[in-house]
């Protein structure tokens, strides 16, 4: 597993960050199982989805993006992002700045809150859980 901050990589030296991704990715097999909450759409969290876990810490988005989706812009809070495959996306922020995102499935990276507008640019689906703290 690899992790990442921004596209940069973290330092394995950060115990928070090690645990906190480990304990994502554990509990992502049984977010569905663990969650009382009947699923529900959502769109604000980066793309078409859906809320499968939320107590008072945190949410739980499961995403999905369909080969060249286009997401409009959206505003979302920081979170913890688990790629669940290869992903290639194309980023433009608020501030008009464009960034290409390129991760492998079981990549783990950190999002800051933002305001973007995506595209993913495979020719394929891609799928990703976002924990958002709240």
């Amino acid at each position: 597993m690899r992790l990442h901050s921004r596209f940069v990589t973290v330092g394995l030296g950060s115990v928070f960050v090690l645990t906190s991704a480990s304990l994502v990715l554990h509990a992502s097999s049984r977010i569905l199982e663990a969650s009382h909450a009947r699923p529900t759409q959502h769109h604000a969290a980066a793309g078409p989805g859906e809320l499968v876990f939320e107590n008072r810490l945190v949410r739980v988005y499961r995403l999905h993006l369909e080969p060249h989706q286009h997401i409009p812009m959206h505003s979302l809070g920081a979170r913890l992002v688990i790629w669940l495959t290869d992903v290639h996306l194309r980023d433009t922020l608020s501030t008009g700045k464009i960034e290409e995102v390129a991760q492998k499935a079981g990549d783990v990276t950190w999002v800051p809150a933002q305001r973007h507008a995506g595209v993913n640019l495979s020719d394929g689906p891609v799928a990703f859980v976002a924990v958002e703290i709240k």
